[in-house]
């Protein structure tokens, strides 16, 4: 049986760099280690992305409309059948030699629960534009305390673990973060030296919204479980919390550098 299966959501229409994603990860797949599963949001894949799928020998799932990422991500996790999930996002590229990179990884670190790696970023049409660094250390899980430490589409980790964390949460904008707060009570939190992402860099994509208060509030009560977990005295993350939520004003006043600071996404 494979060993690690790609979760790869998909929005609604228009989806103009999801071919391009699919061929990225045609160097690799199918393979016998891994399978892709693609879950549409509301629409079905257009007759070409069909075509593209079938190649991949990819399972697709065609889920009613949600109302946000956490959700769609949350539906197909609980249709993962294969020890590790591994992430990927409809805009972004699949580097060459991922698979077994992050096959090799996890094996290697059998207490870690979930991975990540640097980036190298893109913009609209392809071109390079730098590198999207993550956090640094042999365990990440202090530094989640203070922000997110993972490139989510980046990312593997382990599938029964994530569904004892409770899965992706129901929230806007940090559905990712939630997870991996939950996650580190539960294992390691490393960056691999690899680069296991392509990251395309553009207007529209959700990493560059604001967190509504809902997410604000999610992210503020798992930073205090995960430091209670750790020991850490509960000062530090009510001070984390306070920094983030002044980054965010910083985001609404246009001062993006200061926000990415803590949001550990790339600035505009």
């Amino acid at each position: 049986m494979a060993a690690l299966t790609v979760l790869l959501p998909v929005g609604p229409p228009p989806r103009p760099h999801l071919e391009a994603t699919l061929g990225s990860l045609a160097e690799e797949l199918p393979s016998p280690d891994a399978r892709l599963l693609a879950v549409f949001d509301g629409t079905e894949p257009t007759a070409t992305e069909r075509r593209l799928l079938d190649a991949l020998q990819a399972r697709v799932a065609v889920l009613p409309k949600r109302d946000n990422l956490g959700q769609v991500l949350d539906a197909g996790l609980r249709l993962v059948d294969t020890p590790l999930t591994s992430r990927i996002d409809a805009d972004d590229l699949w580097p060459r030699s991922r698979l077994s990179g992050q096959l090799r990884f996890m094996d290697a670190h059998p207490d870690c629960a979930v991975a990540g790696s640097d980036a190298t970023t893109v913009d609209v049409d392809g071109r390079p534009l730098g590198t999207l660094r993550t956090g640094r250390g042999r365990d990440l899980r202090r530094g989640l305390l203070l922000r997110n430490q993972l490139i989510h589409p980046s990312t593997v980790f382990r599938t029964e673990l994530a569904r004892r964390a409770g899965g992706y949460p129901d929230v806007e904008r940090v559905e990712d973060y939630g997870l991996w707060l939950r996650l580190a009570q539960l294992g390691d939190v490393l960056n691999a030296p690899e680069r296991w992402l392509t990251y395309r860099v553009h207007p529209r994509q959700l990493s560059r919204r604001r967190v509504a208060r809902p997410g604000r509030s999610l992210i503020g009560a798992r930073r205090a479980e995960l430091a209670r977990h750790l020991g850490v005295a509960a000062v530090y993350p009510s001070f984390a919390q306070l920094a983030w939520s002044g980054a965010q004003v910083c985001g609404r006043l246009g001062l993006n550098r200061l926000w990415t600071r803590f949001e550990g996404q790339p600035a505009a």
